[in-house]
């Protein structure tokens, strides 16, 4: 890989992982008055106009057109399906703890860029691979969990979450290879609004919300309500927020390898426990600030490593 390619894959992997630790403070804060499928539909509509902007520069239409279209769409129902499992966790888990959860996907990623990519993974990138899920573990104290008034179930749905985002981005790399990243965004982002409508059709009516009184139920069920006057900034934001999520991370997997652009994705808990305290009152304490250290540490030295072995090859 070369250096500049990497640099830029860590510059785009770092702006879409800020955008989206904003992206699930708003989610989580707006999951109280409006149904999930509702706020993505939303998002997804304001995140293809923007898309269409960054076609438009790209390239024009013609880079809308994709070969491998089954591949194409295996992906988009794979990110869809990280959404939905991810955001129905958001409601009931901590942000810090869900976004922690979450952050099995760099492992799956490695595993199964080794297996359908033939990527070649070192030992000293394993080792840091692992001390940052250690740093995971340190933030989550899974024992402590058993104290939460949280079903148990709840906790496996970031994990499911993170195969299925791991499987996407795998597939990226593979698309990647004759597909534009405008153009894998601008899909992703209509079948997010093809998913929605369904759902709204369906069940958007709020006729299924009596079913059960689990928050997380509650917030796939809701019925759909217009948005307030002073939500709709909020509801903008996220669509640009989308935007630049979805083009930034697929190209990230685009310039380099996916076993090492997903570890840099650890900076999303770091952040997810910044706005956890600052919106809603999560205040880290020592083992979880020791945690977020942890993992840091090994994304910085994955990046080292990689700019130390990209020099010598030159």
């Amino acid at each position: 890989m070369r250096q500049d390619s990497a640099q830029l894959a860590v510059t785009f992997v770092l702006t879409a992982w800020i955008c989206i630790s904003l992206n699930d403070m708003v989610m989580k804060f707006l999951s109280d008055s409006y149904s999930l499928h509702q706020l993505v539909l939303i998002r997804s509509t304001v995140g293809l106009f923007l898309c269409l902007l960054i076609v438009q520069f790209e390239g024009s239409w013609r880079v809308l057109k994709i070969d491998k279209k089954l591949l194409l769409i295996f992906r988009c129902l794979m990110m869809v399906t990280t959404n939905l499992l991810y955001f129905t966790a958001l409601v009931m888990l901590p942000l810090a703890d869900a976004t922690a959860l979450f952050f099995v996907a760099p492992i799956f990623i490695s595993i199964l860029s080794s297996i359908l990519l033939k990527e070649t993974i070192g030992k000293r990138r394993i080792t840091a691979i692992i001390v940052g899920l250690a740093g995971i573990i340190i933030v989550m104290r899974p024992l402590s969990a058993a104290t939460n008034n949280i079903h148990f179930l709840i906790f496996f749905l970031p994990v499911a979450a993170a195969f299925c985002y791991a499987l996407s981005q795998v597939t990226a790399r593979k698309l990647g290879a004759t597909a534009r990243a405008s153009a894998m965004s601008f899909y992703l982002h209509l079948t997010f609004i093809l998913v929605s409508i369904v759902f709204g059709v369906t069940i958007g009516d709020g006729k299924y919300v009596s079913i059960s009184s689990n928050p997380s139920l509650v917030f796939l069920f809701r019925p759909w309500e217009w948005p307030s006057l002073m939500d709709w900034p909020l509801l903008i934001f996220l669509g640009v927020l989308s935007g630049v999520v979805s083009y930034c991370v697929t190209k990230a997997y685009v310039l380099a390898e996916a076993s090492f652009v997903a570890p840099f994705e650890y900076i999303a808990v770091p952040l997810a426990t910044l706005w956890g305290w600052l919106v809603f009152g999560y205040l880290p304490d020592f083992w979880t600030t020791s945690g977020i250290l942890v993992i840091i540490f090994s994304g910085l030295y994955i990046y080292r490593r990689e700019v130390v072995k990209s020099k010598s090859s030159n």
